[in-house]
């Protein structure tokens, strides 16, 4: 039994699958860095200006955005003393069987 951080049955993780080179999905943090230029892209957008101020003003406007990684009901959140991203169950226990990594219970 180990930790991993996806899961197959995640929408966001096969719509990303499909959409990324796979020379990212090879690596084993490239789907957390999608998640996190998606954050960076939210955050930019909520912005009001290109200042570092107005920067972290915007990630904390960022609220419940869904995540690639962990589990469906996974997501992500930042805010002023909150500095921990993703949110939920985003840790999946795997296990081998029959030598495939699988879900634990799947």
């Amino acid at each position: 039994i180990y930790c991993d951080m996806e899961d197959e049955a995640n929408p966001r993780l096969i719509a990303a699958k499909a959409r990324l080179a796979p020379d990212i999905l090879a690596s084993p943090v490239g789907v957390s860095f999608y998640d996190m230029g998606r954050l960076v892209g939210e955050a930019l957008d909520r912005a009001l200006y290109r200042t570092r101020a107005s920067l972290r003003e915007g990630f904390e406007k960022v609220k419940q955005l869904p995540a690639t990684v962990g589990h469906t009901r996974t997501h992500m959140t930042l805010g002023h003393h909150d500095r921990a991203v993703l949110k939920g169950p985003f840790l999946v226990l795997r296990e081998y069987r029959g030598g495939k990594s699988v879900p634990l219970g799947g």
